[in-house]
């Protein structure tokens, strides 16, 4: 599928550098992260709704289109306040 190549290649060479600085978590990655600097997260990794750590950041390219409204919401919550 490569979803985060096939975006990337359309997106401005400066995307990364900008929007994913710091610790950036990209949710159902596979082996294409969203930038060299993320942190994959799939379903063999566990459950998203108890990560132990913050990100700066957080991706998906895939993930979004089957997951309900409060998982998003509790995805954020693991976001630093004011990013990197």
């Amino acid at each position: 599928m490569k979803e985060a190549s096939k975006t990337n290649r359309i997106r401005p060479a400066d995307f990364a550098a900008t929007y994913l600085k710091g610790r950036v978590l990209d949710i159902g990655a596979g082996d294409d992260l969203v930038c060299p600097w993320a942190q994959g997260f799939d379903v063999e990794d566990g459950d998203a709704n108890h990560l132990d750590r913050h990100f700066t950041a957080a991706a998906s390219t895939r993930w979004t289109a089957a997951i309900a409204l409060s998982q998003i919401k509790n995805q954020c919550m693991r976001l630093k306040v004011g990013g990197a």
